[in-house]
């Protein structure tokens, strides 16, 4: 059985692996964010710009064909809006897995704490040798 000194040792070392992940996952979201905003962005000039065109104007400005056939304008700005939806619902997506992480991360390490508590206690109480000393001592 391992003492409760090792158990304690490796608890922290849960805690600090868990943290360790956390801060690898949220880098990863937090890259992943920024993309989406920098997409985002981008969708939203090529909206502006594509506004500003004619339909005779817009078959050069984005070469936009699709099977041989040349886009409108509103198919154009169809399009447009339809990716900087999906990128809105991906920075959705980004985020509530961030939160996900932390929440769950939070909880973890909590639990964590409440199990080291919970050792650090039953290392202040007295041990069953030690009461039977004290029983001896008084019967005598």
């Amino acid at each position: 059985m391992i003492d409760v000194d090792e158990q304690l040792r490796l608890l922290d070392l849960q805690q600090i692996e868990r943290m360790q992940k956390l801060l690898a996952r949220l880098r990863h979201d937090l890259q992943r964010w920024n993309e989406s905003l920098n997409s985002e962005a981008l969708l939203e000039t090529n909206m502006l710009e594509a506004k500003t065109y004619s339909d005779a104007d817009i078959a050069q400005w984005a070469g936009s064909q699709e099977n041989g056939k040349v886009l409108t304008q509103k198919q154009v700005l169809d399009a447009i809006e339809l990716q900087m939806s999906q990128a809105s619902r991906e920075k959705t997506r980004i985020l509530t897995s961030m939160k996900d992480a932390v929440w769950s991360s939070s909880n973890a390490l909590r639990s964590a704490h409440q199990k080291r508590t919970s050792l650090l206690e039953d290392l202040k109480k007295p041990t069953k040798p030690e009461e039977i000393i004290e029983v001896e001592a008084t019967e005598i």
